[in-house]
């Protein structure tokens, strides 16, 4: 029965987690998530499988959080996308290669607790929460757990009739995220067809329906050999989709200036135009963001703004960071904008601050070098030159999946040519592609012998509108004002 009131009455309620703009670009994570703080997470099918999170509480409930993002590179990610003062937006999609199960400390670990009104602490992101027991008491019956992602806590309260107190003898197992290496982030396909790591990228649209815009792997990706791994799996993804890489040069005692950061991104190959590269780290009230992500939480706001076309670079808009991070042993926290474009015609991507703001700079890709310019491919020049090209591979492919199988005569390739201009069309007014975007069905392609094997091909040419690199003003000093002068007297 309800308790008596009568009077004006208040209480706190549960919190509300901050709404994210939802967008319909898909930037995928590759990386460990504290997933031992979610219950049942063995058959919640979160290891190697992609989810799709859309805001800071789902991303708690489903893959867990926590602050330690050296351990935890995921959390990173979720509290750039969801906790983010500028532009919260979503929904992201993280593929978890921690396993609980396997990566683990071999022993157990025991604690004493002492319950006071019922109730016990224990500080842990480590702990697996599905291991911990209490001596002589069952779950359920004599208590239950709940995990407080801000506090960073492990709440245990009595749930019989009588209430714990004194000190309880407690066990549980722990993650130990030190194992999870490089080779566990690359993962493997086997011929049964089981994915893990990059090679769970396949699984983005079997599984959720998305196409993999931007592929990242916070914290692993400064590894050139996760950087091989990320730029080989972005192709042909599921054997059809192309994605951008976001990568990051390491913060270290190799690359604590800009001269060293360009020459460990030389040294290192980390040259593919299928990606961008950003130099160093960003910080926001103590914690360390790579740039990667800032720029890809930043790409995906900007493409918001445009439908999700990713016509517009996300440089030199603004970001939500107050000082660059070069290493603890390091007092610069900032370059000018001479400076950063000693890194932008590297092909680095980092960031400057100007009029007061942050801003991602570098609109490049990680191809481009201003001194061999003449020797590289024009696409490769602007990070939207390659984003456009996949957007209209991907779409295309999306679009006429359904038309495999049906007969292919004259009215058909007329109907995919037609509605193929269609979209180029559409994309021009839009402002996404210049000058006049065409699609070919051609005889000299489509062989005799190729149309007899059943295959058929449409070329599709276009032109992508460049960035605003540099605007520049000349100003000329005249004495003509002097004539309006004696005019006047």
């Amino acid at each position: 029965m309800a308790d008596y009131k009568y009077g004006v009455y208040g209480a706190i309620d549960a919190t509300v987690v901050r709404s994210a703009l939802q967008a319909t670009e898909t930037i995928v994570y590759i990386g460990a998530a504290p997933i031992n703080l979610v219950r049942g997470y063995a058959a919640a099918n979160i290891i190697n499988k992609p989810v799709l999170i859309g805001n800071m509480g789902a991303a708690q409930r489903t893959v867990g959080y926590s602050g330690d993002w050296i351990s935890f590179p995921l959390a990173e990610a979720i509290s750039a996308h969801f906790d983010n003062a500028l532009n919260s937006i979503g929904p992201i999609v993280l593929l978890n290669v921690l396993d609980p199960d396997v990566h683990r400390k071999a022993a157990q670990a025991q604690m004493t607790l002492t319950f006071v009104a019922g109730k016990a602490e224990i500080e842990s992101d480590k702990i697996i929460l599905d291991t911990l027991a209490l001596e002589n008491l069952a779950e359920g019956t004599d208590y239950t757990i709940e995990y407080n992602f801000t506090r960073g806590v492990c709440i245990i309260r009595s749930a019989g009739a009588m209430q714990i107190a004194g000190d309880i003898e407690a066990s549980f197992n722990e993650v130990d995220p030190a194992l999870v290496t490089n080779q566990v982030v690359i993962g493997d396909a086997t011929e049964d067809g089981a994915y893990s790591g990059i090679h769970a990228l396949t699984l983005v649209h079997n599984n959720l329906g998305v196409i993999p815009s931007v592929i990242l792997a916070p914290g692993r990706s400064e590894s050139p050999e996760i950087y091989r791994a990320l730029i080989d799996g972005c192709v042909d993804i599921g054997g059809h989709w192309l994605a951008d890489v976001y990568a990051d040069i390491p913060v270290s005692a190799l690359t604590g200036s800009i001269t060293q950061a360009v020459t460990w991104k030389t040294q290192n190959g980390y040259d593919s135009e299928h990606s961008k590269v950003f130099w160093p780290q960003g910080s926001k009230a103590g914690k360390m963001y790579h740039l990667s992500v800032i720029g890809a939480v930043t790409r995906m706001y900007v493409d918001y703004t445009h439908g999700g076309v990713p016509y517009e670079t996300p440089a030199n808009k603004a970001i939500d960071i107050d000082s660059l991070y070069i290493g603890a042993a390091s007092q610069v926290d900032s370059y000018d904008q001479a400076a950063a474009n000693s890194l932008t015609q590297k092909g680095i991507t980092t960031a400057i601050r100007f009029g007061g703001q942050w801003k991602l700079w570098g609109d490049h890709t990680a191809a481009y070098d201003f001194d061999e310019a003449d020797t590289i491919d024009q696409r490769a020049f602007f990070d939207v030159n390659e984003s456009m090209l996949k957007y209209v591979i991907n779409d295309f492919q999306n679009r006429f999946h359904d038309q495999i199988g049906s007969p292919l005569d004259k009215n058909r390739v007329g109907s995919i040519l037609n509605a193929a201009q269609e979209v180029l069309d559409g994309l021009k007014s839009k402002g996404a592609l210049i000058g006049t975007p065409q699609v070919f069905f051609t005889e000299d392609r489509n062989t005799e012998d190729e149309m007899i094997s059943g295959r058929f091909y449409w070329d599709i040419t276009q032109t992508n509108i460049p960035p605003l690199k540099a605007a520049s003003v000349f100003v000329s000093y005249t004495d003509a004002g002097f004539s309006a002068i004696l005019a006047e007297s």
